[in-house]
């Protein structure tokens, strides 16, 4: 096993806006009997996070409110008992406190005791449950605890699906949600199950896909952002048949070897999952391609980078000819529909590592990165977009060799858009990444 992991790579890549913003096109949803988004008039201004002392102890002002609270619950247990209903809405108040002045454990166990009194009153499937179910996902995000946060998540698609059915189009943003968070989790290497949050992944967006072509259409545009997740989902699956630790067997698997071994069971098993996922991504890519072809009012650049993730892919599966095809006609597209010739060469003005497709994923903290090893790597990319001429810049720890060969391989098996001038691709010198690397 190695020492090391790779966190994530700088400069930063492309993101796409997610499903997220169909929320205010979808229909209202339903609510409870009890409104639980605010704990009471009076304690508003406690949904604002108050300044704590410079220590980082809690403020005069919030311990002020943890005393009311605690009176006031414990007042309600001695009276009606400890499932009192009121409880839950004194206790979700009393979490927001210890959140906002970052006493997460704390918090957290506040909030699962008034989610557990909210379901004894209201039932498993309400939807008054939600807000307190949503701030004990924030909670476990803050807390790093991913075991509990995937359990939470799924927990929160079942309460929608028991409300709406699998097909509404209110599902689509906790879809993209939870989708998002299983590709987090592979990347984060959350538990042992790796593979097992791609294929949930890949399922979910499936289903998002199949929910907006029923209800508005094969070739209506939020059909986007999910088509390229599973494009971006299906590299990963194939990295991951790949040997998990690079992705180079993907693109010797397209070479067309004519005097191919005798492959094992695991092997055969390995080349389909890779042929699969080829297949799958192709597809998805160019169905984005139709819905803007279809779509003549969307943004030109936003289809000619359709045109560019297509190439992307190619160049991935070692498919050079045809990526540079998709890549001139990115270019063709952009001089056809733009005037501005500074803003096409923009778009190639430097190589890009691939895949350039990134969703958002919110659950990593960038202060997380201080004081993590780095390498500080420099190469040229060629027009074929592989590195040559790779050299060390800077590494810390300085004198560990293991860390520096393994960023050298990193930059040898990446592969790169080039960098196109007038529709050429070119060689491109002094490129620089730096890998940051979790011990």
């Amino acid at each position: 096993m190695n020492k090391y992991r790779i966190l994530y790579i700088l400069p930063g890549l492309l993101c796409i806006s997610g499903l997220a913003a169909y929320a205010a096109e979808m229909p209202p949803q339903k609510t409870g009997s009890a409104d639980t988004t605010a704990v009471s008039a009076s304690d508003a201004s406690l949904q604002q996070t108050a300044e704590p002392d410079p220590d980082g102890n809690i403020t005069a002002e919030a311990r002020r409110s943890i005393s009311q609270y605690q009176q006031t619950i414990d007042a309600l247990q001695r009276t009606h008992g400890v499932y009192h209903d009121q409880l839950s809405e004194q206790l979700l108040g009393l979490g927001l406190v210890y959140r906002n002045q970052g006493q997460h454990e704390q918090a957290i166990e506040v909030l699962k005791r008034s989610l557990h009194i909210n379901r004894i009153n209201n039932g498993l499937h309400n939807t008054s449950q939600l807000p307190i179910l949503e701030l004990i996902i924030e909670t476990n995000t803050a807390l790093s605890d991913w075991q509990a946060l995937d359990k939470n998540y799924h927990y929160l698609y079942w309460v929608h699906l028991r409300n709406y059915g699998n097909e509404d189009p209110r599902l689509l943003p906790i879809i993209d949600r939870l989708g998002r968070w299983h590709i987090n989790a592979y990347q984060l290497q959350s538990d042992e199950l790796l593979f097992r949050h791609l294929l949930d992944a890949n399922a979910l967006y499936k289903n998002a896909v199949a929910i907006i072509e029923t209800h508005y259409g094969q070739f209506d545009p939020r059909l986007i952002d999910p088509l390229y997740a599973i494009a971006l989902i299906n590299y990963q699956m194939a990295a991951y048949a790949s040997n998990l630790e690079n992705s180079d067997d993907i693109r010797s698997s397209f070479t067309g070897n004519r005097h191919r071994r005798r492959l094992s069971e695991q092997e055969i098993v390995q080349q389909n999952l890779l042929a699969n996922s080829y297949r799958t991504g192709k597809r998805a890519m160019t169905r984005i391609i139709d819905i803007y072809e279809s779509n003549p009012q969307l943004p030109s650049d936003s289809h000619a980078l359709a045109l560019i993730h297509l190439g992307d892919w190619h160049q991935l599966f070692n498919k050079r000819t045809t990526a540079m095809m998709n890549y001139q006609q990115a270019y063709a597209f952009l001089s056809e529909h733009q005037t501005d010739t500074l803003d096409i060469d923009k778009l190639f003005a430097r190589p890009r590592t691939l895949p350039a497709i990134q969703l958002p994923l919110p659950y990593k903290n960038k202060q997380d990165n201080k004081n993590k090893p780095s390498v500080l790597v420099s190469f040229n990319v060629t027009k074929t977009g592989r590195a040559r001429n790779i050299q060390i810049i800077e590494s810390d720890p300085a004198d560990d060799a293991s860390l520096q060969r393994r960023a050298k391989k990193s930059v040898k098996l990446t592969r790169f858009r080039p960098r196109l001038e007038n529709g050429k691709p070119v060689e491109t010198t002094d490129v620089s990444i730096r890998y940051i690397y979790d011990e």
